[in-house]
């Protein structure tokens, strides 16, 4: 049976799909890092990589964490909304929330919009 088509195409997806995780979590740990270096536009990159081959709710915090610290406030806010339509733990739901309003706060404050299509 392992033979058939149907499972050999099983099998490959299950595969990249493990190959997708693992170059997820590498991503993860190199966002960090860079988080930690202060080198923002990095992480951000790495986060973006993260999320787009493993949507995790952790993935997509760590993404908004990022574009927060570089200013870039409606696609942190984005990536925070996202966090929450992943079902997220308590502490990371907590978090996002907690990251949400310090964005919205200093958008605010910086008179910035986070509606969708807004220009500064």
């Amino acid at each position: 049976m392992a033979d058939t088509p149907i499972m050999k195409t099983l099998m490959i997806l299950c595969l990249l799909a493990t190959v997708a995780a693992a170059d997820a979590a590498h991503d993860n740990e190199d966002g960090k890092a860079a988080m930690i270096a202060h080198d923002y536009g990095t992480a951000v990159a790495k986060f973006r990589a993260a999320a787009n081959a493993d949507p995790q709710a952790k993935y997509f915090f760590n993404l908004c964490a990022a574009l927060y610290s570089t200013g870039e406030f409606r696609p942190a806010f984005v990536a925070c909304q996202r966090v929450a339509q992943l079902e997220p733990d308590e502490r990371l739901e907590r978090n996002t929330r907690t990251l949400i309003d310090k964005i919205r706060s200093d958008a605010k404050a910086q008179h910035i919009s986070l509606a969708p299509d807004a220009r500064r």
